[in-house]
């Protein structure tokens, strides 16, 4: 286990469900800021592809923060299914009913797991990948700010030497080290780019999934491997499981 702090120390997703629920305390404001912040890119990118409208899709954005926040979903339970799936299914259900509303013959197709939101409707398979794609992308692109933020913190150069291998798959040691020493202004030799790119790919895995591990609030490592596996992220993050494990 690497000894960096870990993103599942903070507020795992489910937490901030139950607390950002149906008063306006601050706390509760700070929850549902939090849950925004983290994943409101994916929910307004889906919302804008599932209608095609920069303000519808800006105006059901609002209609969810504002039905999160006074406890609309409050009876949702973790048990009950992962947190994308929660989440999947209430934008379902805001693009459903702007559909009714409008006087569409059919609405868009979900399904549930939560009565709550939606209780009686299939989902459709286009929309679970579309979604899942939108929710892996994030889920990458928030393990790179943490490796960004740690390298920051630590002064160890663990993103740019990633980054630097990513935008130039082909290059050896040696070229990464030039590379790096250029970008940061700091010499770094090639036996230290070798052992600096190995831990690296090593963190970024770490955090992948413990980016996944506090939306599921479990630290079970068989739950976690399926939601890689549907996420198609499996492959980041073997070693890091096979850590867990052992």
């Amino acid at each position: 286990m690497p000894d960096e702090q870990r993103i599942s120390r903070i507020e795992t997703l489910w937490s901030v469900v139950r607390t950002a629920q149906g008063d306006d305390s601050m706390d509760s404001r700070t929850a549902m800021q939090q849950m925004l912040d983290r994943y409101g890119t994916a929910i307004r990118r889906y919302l804008l592809g599932a209608t095609r409208d920069e303000d519808l899709a800006d105006e059901l954005f609002q209609e969810f923060a504002l039905r999160f926040l006074t406890g609309k979903y409050s009876s949702a339970d973790a048990e009950r299914g992962r947190f994308r799936s929660f989440l999947k299914t209430i934008l379902f259900r805001l693009v459903a009913e702007h559909h009714r509303k409008k006087g569409r013959d059919k609405a868009v197709a979900m399904g549930s797991q939560f009565p709550e939101v939606a209780d009686d409707a299939a989902t459709g398979e286009s929309d679970d990948g579309e979604f899942n794609r939108l929710w892996s992308d994030e889920l990458l692109k928030k393990s790179w700010a943490a490796l960004q933020k740690l390298e920051e913190r630590t002064g160890r150069p663990l993103f740019t030497v990633m980054q630097v291998k990513v935008e130039n798959p082909t290059l050896r040691s040696p070229e990464i080290a030039e590379l790096v020493s250029e970008r940061t202004g700091k010499e770094l030799s090639t036996g230290n780019a070798r052992v600096i790119l190995h831990r690296a790919r090593e963190q970024f895995a770490e955090l992948l999934v413990d980016e996944v591990e506090q939306s599921l609030d479990t630290t079970d490592v068989d739950r976690i491997r399926e939601e890689l596996t549907d996420l198609n992220l499996l492959s980041y993050c073997k070693p890091a499981l096979e850590r867990r494990t052992s």
